[in-house]
């Protein structure tokens, strides 16, 4: 089969996908897995073997381990406690108000909860008090949708389990400073673009408000939060010290002291110890639409590259685009794409296929490209037409509120993609 046709069918087979996914409420995984058949199979000649091999086996089992063991504090009420209970401590210093929301946010997803979950809980949380005290609701916004994604960037959480496993499967067992580059460049960007949004929209001049005592951690919400602390601990602890101390033992820690088995113990312990329902924590806390829709379109873009699209992209690219354009392209792009299709489990995989044939053509630095990648698809999550952004206007209870915050969240989304693509024409994201 020719690959410019090649490359036609593929992009139609992921168009009609995320549109199916709007239009008829159909999970893109099963559009794109059909197409990846009718593809495959009879314009490619592969056997079903070879089209199921692309399946993304280790990144659906590091997910669902870590899912399964974070859906005990969502299922028993921790994390919206310890939310509750920090907003409340906040209660006389309003002005950190707004920086408690991001944060709290960013707990919450750094404890393993999908960004999905960490706006719902603190959307609801957030405006009830911006109602009251006058707190700008796109600062508002801006702060649980960019919260929630910096906390689930961080290597063991939900969105950095997938990129890591995307990048190791390119790269493997260098995947870690990747993803903790991404983190710490969103994580910045997210913050100073949150708190400057805020001083330009007057978010930190709240009037006075009152907020009810919220009930302290019972012993069901210490227990699960000490088990999180020692799973996370165990993670991050020796790969820290591994930086420093050069010691045999602490390396061979390192290199069983796996987040996704730990999590595993993780869950046993929570169960054992009665603090979930390990049935709820499978059928619910697992994201097994997600799987669907991740494991669909990995295997459509495996299709794609068995036929060689992803080279040909990558060499027109180089061929046609300057080089000094390649992040601020691919940030922008994924930004894009990200506003109506999953920012890191369709978008990422999809455009990192082509930035790393693209990087080894060019000498473009594979990680700067990935990071661009990342940054633009998270940055426009915050968007009313993404599921992360919808779930915020959602989730607001006062309805006054609604259209202000769509125009908001599409303002904040475009702007802060904005910005962080004149960083990435200036080689900000390069730098580390």
């Amino acid at each position: 089969m020719d690959i410019g046709f090649l490359l036609i069918l593929v992009i139609i087979g992921i168009a009609v996908s995320i549109a199916a996914s709007y239009i008829l409420k159909l999970n893109p995984g099963v559009v794109a897995l059909a197409f990846a058949y009718l593809i495959g199979c009879f314009g490619l000649d592969m056997s079903v073997r070879e089209l199921v091999s692309y399946w993304p086996t280790s990144i659906v089992f590091r997910l669902m381990s870590l899912t399964m063991f974070f859906s005990f504090a969502v299922q028993n009420g921790t994390l919206k406690r310890l939310a509750d209970n920090f907003l409340y401590v906040c209660r006389n210093r309003r002005w950190v108000i707004p920086i408690g929301i991001y944060f709290m946010a960013f707990a919450i997803c750094a404890c393993g909860s999908a960004p999905p979950v960490g706006n719902s809980i603190m959307a609801v949380i957030s405006f009830s008090i911006a109602v009251e005290a006058g707190l700008d609701p796109w600062m508002t916004a801006a702060a649980v949708c960019f919260g929630a994604s910096a906390g689930a960037f961080l290597p063991y959480a939900e969105q950095g389990s997938v990129v890591t496993g995307i990048i190791d499967s390119y790269f493997p067992g260098q995947a870690s400073p990747f993803v903790w580059r991404m983190f710490f460049y969103f994580f910045i960007f997210s913050f100073v673009y949150t708190m400057g949004l805020g001083i330009l929209r007057k978010g930190f001049k709240l009037k006075e408000f009152n907020i009810e005592k919220p009930q302290p951690l019972d012993p069901i919400h210490k227990k699960n939060l000490a088990i999180i602390i020692i799973v996370v601990a165990l993670v991050i602890i020796p790969t820290l010290l591994n930086l420093f101390i050069d010691a045999p033992i602490l390396d061979k820690f390192v290199k069983y002291a796996d987040v996704q088995m730990l999590a595993i113990l993780g869950t046993l312990a929570c169960t054992l110890l009665k603090l979930g329902d390990l049935r709820t924590a499978i059928t619910k806390g697992v994201p097994w639409y997600t799987f669907v829709m991740f494991g669909g379109m990995t295997i459509l873009l495996g299709v794609a590259t068995f036929g060689g699209v992803t080279d040909y992209v990558a060499h027109w690219l180089s061929s046609s685009v300057p080089t000094w354009l390649y992040g601020a392209l691919f940030l922008i792009l994924a930004g894009f794409l990200s506003c109506f299709s999953s920012a890191l489990t369709v978008v990422f995989p999809m455009l990192a296929a082509i930035a790393v044939p693209l990087s080894e053509t060019t000498g473009v630095s594979v990680s700067m490209l990935l990071i661009c990648i990342g940054m633009g698809a998270s940055l426009t999550a915050v968007s009313p037409f993404s599921s992360g952004g919808a779930l915020v206007i959602g989730n607001c209870p006062d309805e006054r509120l609604h259209g202000t915050l769509f125009n908001g969240q599409i303002i904040v989304a475009f702007s802060s993609l904005g910005i962080a693509a004149i960083l990435a024409l200036i080689g900000v994201f390069g730098l580390i």
